[in-house]
């Protein structure tokens, strides 16, 4: 099965309707792949990872987020926005799961590899967009 995110749906159906996602999509829209070829029931090279961040300044607990799947390893950050403006995410905020035997991602697995935390964070550094922040309405 083709991993996939929202992400991907731009270049997808401007791909049906006709369109180049590579030249007809807004340089800051580029993220995502077509999948009409896993659609028309092509070959289609696995995506290597999906990434995901979100910001909900009015969430006081949980205000951003960060997740990788890598394969069938989930890797989620969570963190409280009175803690900081960003993701910041640690090996102590890193939780991992393994889809393999845990699709509900009850069980965080991260204490017994340590080594596939560490890789996962050092990628979430790499594709996040630096600068990017999460604030509340109206902070400065």
């Amino acid at each position: 099965a083709q991993q996939f995110a929202f992400y991907d749906f731009m270049a997808t159906a401007l791909e049906l309707a006709g369109g180049d996602p590579s030249r007809d999509l807004p340089p800051d829209q580029k993220d995502g792949d077509s999948l009409l070829p896993t659609l028309l029931g092509r070959p289609q090279a696995q995506k290597a990872f999906v990434y995901h961040e979100a910001c909900r300044p009015w969430e006081k607990k949980h205000g951003w987020g960060q997740a990788l799947r890598v394969g069938n390893w989930s890797g989620v950050c969570l963190g409280s926005l009175q803690e900081t403006e960003g993701p910041a995410c640690t090996q102590a905020t890193f939780l991992l799961y393994n889809l393999d035997n845990d699709l509900a991602q009850a069980q965080n697995v991260a204490a017994q590899h340590p080594d596939i935390v560490q890789s996962m964070l050092a990628q979430m550094r790499t594709v996040r967009t630096p600068g990017a922040t999460c604030r509340r309405p109206g902070a400065r």
